[in-house]
């Protein structure tokens, strides 16, 4: 996806990968298989921070998108996963600018938050309506498996998975007039059913996408 998307598509999901057949419990075994990263096995949204539990044995996951605060202040992150997890976050829409907040070296229970010191972040400033690319990676070698990514907000002090309101899918919305297939689903212009007819660049108003002033907002 391009961290420089003139418009975002709209909050509610995130994208969420899977690698099946992928021996081992630790992130390195997915990040080391040779079909990581660009022939994952599944690819689905999901409407929450979280990938489900007791989904398979051997697989790994990748869940990425964009963070969008409704609040400025500090926030706190949490990750729970079995097996091993890695949180991302970065500093703006931009994934090169990504650096790990929150792990899990072994493997929780679902809702157990304090098992690992490394689980939660320190508090993070984050401005309400921008948008920061986040990312987790988690592995799954035997028994249970799921990952659950939560929040604290400024006016939140106990743990909440993070809901789809505040997560946007990793790429960008489809502007008609431009020749680009912005979000990356292989039609282009208003061939996307993502992008009415009336869609120019002139006027950015996409169907189903949030409008957004034409300007990089990364």
């Amino acid at each position: 996806a391009d961290h420089d998307c003139v418009s975002y598509c709209g909050t509610g999901s995130i994208l969420l990968e899977r690698w099946l057949n992928v021996s081992g419990s630790n992130v390195t075994d997915l990040t080391s298989n040779a079909n990581y990263p660009n022939n994952p096995s599944q690819s689905l949204e999901i409407t929450s921070f979280t990938g489900g539990s007791n989904i398979a044995e051997n697989y790994g996951s990748r869940a990425r998108g964009y963070l969008t605060p409704s609040l400025s202040g500090y926030y706190l992150f949490n990750l729970t996963s079995d097996d091993q997890g890695e949180l991302y976050l970065s500093t703006d829409a931009n994934p090169a600018n990504k650096a790990l907040i929150a792990s899990v070296s072994g493997w929780t229970e679902f809702n157990e938050y304090t098992k690992f010191p490394t689980q939660t972040s320190v508090e993070i400033y984050l401005i309400a309506g921008q948008n920061y690319y986040v990312e987790v990676l988690h592995k799954e070698g035997g028994g249970g498996d799921h990952f659950l990514v939560s929040w604290e907000t400024p006016t939140m002090t106990t743990w909440d998975v993070i809901p789809g309101t505040n997560l946007r899918p990793i790429r960008c919305a489809e502007i008609c007039g431009n020749g680009v297939d912005d979000d990356v689903d292989g039609l282009t212009d208003c061939a996307d059913t993502n992008c009415s007819s009336s869609v120019t660049l002139s006027t950015p108003v996409v169907s189903g996408c949030i409008n957004q002033p034409l300007q990089d907002i990364a």
